[in-house]
């Protein structure tokens, strides 16, 4: 990555969080592409350079997510696919705690409006290597059933709990819930 690309990269990240922490105190309606510039110290034209839209922003987290968790993946190994599963789910979990229960509250509210549901993208780095390693997993023996389906119900469950968690207003451990309840579904399918 050149230096230009990785200051682009920085820049965009840093919008994000800005947007992310202004989401926490204030609806995702609410907030305006103004107030983001003017948070993040940027004209609404370089805003505009990065992202098409306050939508594009959100969905681009996701996209900064799953680029993130490459990262975090690609520096551990595993000894069986059960551990990389968990692992997946608790860099999410950490990774949406990170950003506070009220913005992944809007972030997860605006998916549910959105046209563009990026959160159920297949094509996602992790929904891909979720289900790699839960179609490994059945493949030894270590889990069995179909690898859709389970990969299916970790997601349903994961999205459950982020919910539940907003609902609640961040009052317990994200990370310790969501492998607790993980880890019973895959248990189940042991």
């Amino acid at each position: 990555m050149t230096t230009r690309q990785e200051q682009a990269r920085k820049t965009k990240h840093h919008i994000y969080r800005t947007a992310t922490s202004l989401f926490a105190t204030s609806s995702y309606e609410q907030v305006t592409i103004r107030d983001i510039c003017k948070s993040a110290n940027i004209s609404i034209g370089g805003f505009y350079h990065y992202f098409d839209s306050k939508m594009d922003l959100l969905n681009a987290g996701f996209e900064m997510f799953d680029e993130q968790c490459r990262e975090h993946y690609q520096e551990k190994t595993f000894e069986n696919n059960i551990q990389a599963i968990e692992f997946l789910v608790q860099d999410q979990s950490s990774s949406i705690n990170s950003i506070g229960y009220g913005a992944a509250t809007q972030i997860f509210k605006s998916q549910v409006t959105s046209d563009d549901k990026y959160i159920l993208n297949e094509e996602r780095f992790f929904y891909q290597t979720l289900y790699q390693h839960v179609l490994q997993a059945i493949e030894q023996k270590e889990l069995k059933g179909d690898a859709k389906t389970i990969t299916s119900e970790i997601l349903m469950i994961t999205r459950g709990i982020i919910y539940d968690w907003g609902l609640h207003e961040g009052s317990y451990d994200l990370v310790e819930k969501s492998l607790k309840m993980v880890r019973m579904v895959l248990k189940y399918y042991q």
